[in-house]
């Protein structure tokens, strides 16, 4: 538990965390294109809709209403996401790493929804409401790519 950060802190750690994380998937993909193609192709569109994820929530905190943004919680839950997930995700085949980003998902839907119980700030619960929707939709769109790369 960390005292006293803003939702921005909190979302500039997740958006760094997430950032390292679709880098390295895409690193992945791009190296299983000659020995793995269709766990290339299916960890390429992963990283795709990641990224697309990403640049939302990057756009949300350029652009984001500040007083919001610089709203604070006492206390916060740690935002570490397991820092060995790029270790883990390497090694396997698609649907394993499809497997470490649902993991991943979980975090950050459990992070939301305990942000959400720590403020009394509207706003701010609403934020964090719509993050965990975001967050629970994203990991529907990975289990649906990953089903559809099977089916092939």
């Amino acid at each position: 538990m960390d005292n006293f950060q803003s939702v921005r802190e909190v979302m500039d750690r997740i958006a760094a965390l997430g950032g390292e994380a679709v880098d390295y998937l895409e690193h992945i993909a791009e190296h299983r294109k000659e020995s793995a193609p269709r766990d290339a192709m299916t960890l390429g569109a992963l990283a795709s809709e990641r990224r697309r994820w990403l640049e939302a929530l990057q756009g949300y905190l350029h652009n984001g209403p500040e007083e919001l943004l610089q709203t604070y919680f006492q206390y916060t839950p740690e935002v570490s996401l397991d820092q060995d997930l790029l270790g883990r995700i390497s090694g396997g085949d698609a649907e394993d790493i499809v497997g470490r980003f649902t993991e991943f998902d979980e975090a950050l839907i459990g992070i939301y929804a305990d942000l959400a119980r720590r403020t009394e700030a509207p706003g701010v619960i609403t934020l964090m409401e719509s993050l965990r929707q975001q967050q629970l939709e994203q990991q529907r769109r990975s289990t649906a790519l990953l089903q559809g790369a099977r089916d092939v």
